[in-house]
């Protein structure tokens, strides 16, 4: 390092690199104050200073990373020989091009917003090119100068296609939980804008109807008949002693789930919080109900997937109603504990909705639960024969992709899904993807270009002003270009599959 600091703020960059601003020579004083950035490249090994900031940050200074690449630097002072309300903004060298102008950069144009360990995951660049490098970086949270949570990740991917298929940190110990900076990186070195994902926590902190069936579709993740607990785990066992086990319950009738611990101490779960964990992943069904005998107070989280990220659905024995972060919670009162056996049902696309009116339910992963008591007849359904206890039922849309057809490589094709329908409201998004899962469009109409020879599948999937969701496919068969006086042409090489 160039210059001596006291209480500098060091900042990971999105290329591995590290910045260091602010500080001084002496304990919090104006003296040999370093107004000179600099940065520090672990390959290299070496310092290079950069731009000085036009304000001393000293004690109670922070800088971090922000989502457009650039660092926010500010505050200092209370105690000190300055007080600084104010900020600043670095911009650093891989937003610029060799003449000194801010570069053309890279762009994720779509990723997810939830990844899970030890599992791959699909981005779409605005071009395969600009991919040379995939990276995470931990959000920042600085104090004091200090930013303990702060690590950097170089990502293994693969090309495949026309998207990038890349392989999550494999495990919390590589990648604590929460959330990360995604970024490419070109090979000019220029960073694109990130892409904010999450890594969450399998395990919901202590804290705080529709009938199923009639015809609809019902899967059942758990009724206890086949005498074991397979699914189950005790995913907080602090204390210790926490037990699942399956009992014949004479006031139930039946053979049933006893979780069994230190109340709301312990946690339960069946199924997981998405695919990488055991999560159910079901996107099918949106009407849950379960039967439930607790003599003391629980609560029940249901973890899904929304168009807007991970949420806990929580159900406990209150009144309240509200939104707590990625937690949403609805009562089930007071009465819902002492009773004997209670059967709830839940419509949890309308639970999601009623909290975050732009937010929508994508799929259901699994059942938690933080209490001593038994449970059953755990089902999840489509909701479409359900009746009774909460009033009239959603149907769900009917996704239309339109006839299957003939193209040629190269040559547009218009695809619409505008034949789509819902008997009983509107539907609200509209999305089409490839076989590979990558998302073209978003809209109902658009006009797609294929860029290899073959049959291709294209899933058209709609959902509605309820959350309920359909899909279709459309079948195309791809040719190549016919060359002249309309003969059949082979083409033996394209380059477009990457190999020799």
């Amino acid at each position: 390092m160039n210059f001596p600091r006291h209480w500098a703020d060091a900042t990971v960059l999105p290329n591995g690199q590290v910045l260091v601003n602010g500080g001084s020579g002496t304990n919090n004083a104006l003296v040999d104050v370093a107004f000179p950035s600099e940065i520090w490249d672990p390959q290299t090994q070496d310092w290079t200073v950069v731009d000085s900031e036009a304000r001393e940050r000293l004690y109670h200074s922070s800088s971090v990373l922000l989502p457009d690449g650039r660092v926010f630097s500010g505050g200092g002072g209370s105690p000190g020989p300055v007080t600084h309300l104010d900020a600043q903004f670095f911009t650093p060298p891989y937003l610029f091009d060799s003449g000194g102008s801010l570069a053309t950069r890279p762009v994720i144009q779509t990723a997810p917003t939830d990844i899970a360990w030890n599992s791959e995951f699909s981005i779409r660049p605005s071009s395969l090119a600009d991919v040379d490098r995939v990276t995470l970086v931990k959000t920042g949270a600085t104090t004091h100068s200090f930013n303990n949570d702060q690590r950097f990740m170089e990502l293994d991917f693969d090309i495949d296609g026309n998207q990038v298929t890349v392989t999550a940190p494999a495990n919390a110990n590589v990648a604590t939980p929460g959330y990360y900076l995604l970024s490419i990186v070109n090979g000019d070195g220029v960073v694109s804008e990130s892409k904010m994902v999450s890594l969450l926590t399998d395990t919901p902190t202590s804290g705080g109807g529709v009938g199923v069936g009639g015809g609809g579709t019902t899967e059942t993740y758990e009724d206890a008949e086949d005498r074991n607990t397979n699914g189950w785990v005790v995913y907080d066992n602090n204390p210790t002693g926490a037990s699942v086990s399956n009992v014949f319950d004479s006031g139930a009738g039946s053979r049933v789930i006893a979780l069994s611990g230190a109340g709301r101490s312990n946690g339960y779960r069946l199924g997981g919080t998405g695919p990488g964990n055991g999560g159910w992943n079901d996107s099918d069904g949106t009407v849950l109900s379960w039967r439930m005998n607790t003599p003391g107070s629980y609560a029940v989280y249901v973890a899904v997937r929304t168009t807007q990220g991970f949420r806990y659905l929580l159900y406990r024995d209150t009144t309240v109603t509200a939104l707590n972060g990625i937690y949403l919670e609805h009562g089930l009162g007071a009465s819902s504990v002492g009773g004997g056996w209670q059967t709830h049902t839940r419509d949890l696309a309308s639970d999601v909705r009623s909290l975050e009116p732009g937010n929508r339910l994508e799929s259901v992963q699994g059942f938690l639960v933080r209490g001593s008591l038994r449970v059953d007849d755990i089902e999840l359904g489509d909701g479409s024969g359900a009746g009774g206890g909460g009033g009239a039922m959603n149907t769900p849309p009917n996704a239309n992709a339109g006839a299957d057809r003939d193209a040629i490589r190269g040559v547009s094709v218009n695809l619409n899904g505008s034949g789509s329908s819902d008997s009983d409201g509107t539907i609200e998004a509209f999305r089409w993807t490839d076989s590979t899962g990558a998302v073209l469009s978003n809209n109902a109409n658009f006009n797609w270009t294929p860029t290899t020879v073959g049959n291709q599948t294209l899933t058209l999937r709609v959902t509605d002003d309820d959350g309920a969701t359909d899909t279709d496919t459309v079948q195309i068969d791809v040719a190549a270009p016919s060359v002249g006086g309309g003969g059949t042409t082979e083409t033996y090489e394209d380059a477009e599959d990457r190999n020799t």
